[in-house]
């Protein structure tokens, strides 16, 4: 039986290992699917881009606007790539709106910023944060398909 008539189906589409195509699910997609940022500099905050010079855009192509919320994870060992390591503290990332409404067929952006405290032990590491963007059910109830995506975003720290 379905608690408070809700059925919620998550859905995370990770990126596979060296393509740069779109991530989708259910009427969500992103360009950022797997970036990486070079030449971070200690105690100073860096945009994280895609190739494209854009943070993180949330297209939504539903005929109905979303609700989508933007966390920081910490990658399990499966989910590291590269030689990265997890990152050992998610303040290092900030999301800006880390909570977007995604208009009925229209896009979002959210910027994505990386600030490492500048501490020698942190310099020349390449670090890797996964970013889960989903949606968030409505507050009236009834019937809800949740989606999310998961992001992967490296950063190699510099001097």
């Amino acid at each position: 039986m379905i608690s408070r008539n809700i059925l919620r189906i998550f859905i995370i589409v990770c990126p596979a290992l060296g393509v740069a195509a779109p991530l989708a699910a259910g009427g969500l997609s992103t360009t950022f699917a797997d970036v990486v940022v070079q030449a971070v500099p200690l105690g100073q905050p860096v945009a994280a881009t895609d190739g494209r010079g854009r943070s993180l855009v949330l297209r939504n192509s539903e005929d109905v606007p979303v609700r989508i919320r933007i966390e920081a994870l910490v990658p399990s060992k499966d989910q590291l790539r590269g030689g990265a390591k997890a990152i050992p503290d998610l303040r290092w990332i900030s999301i800006s709106p880390s909570e977007v409404d995604v208009p009925a067929l229209g896009e979002k952006e959210c910027r994505v910023a990386i600030q490492v405290p500048a501490q020698w032990r942190f310099r020349h590491n390449l670090y890797q944060v996964m970013l889960w963007s989903h949606t968030e059910p409505p507050k009236e109830g009834g019937v809800v398909f949740s989606a999310g995506l998961l992001s992967r975003l490296r950063f190699r720290t510099g001097k």
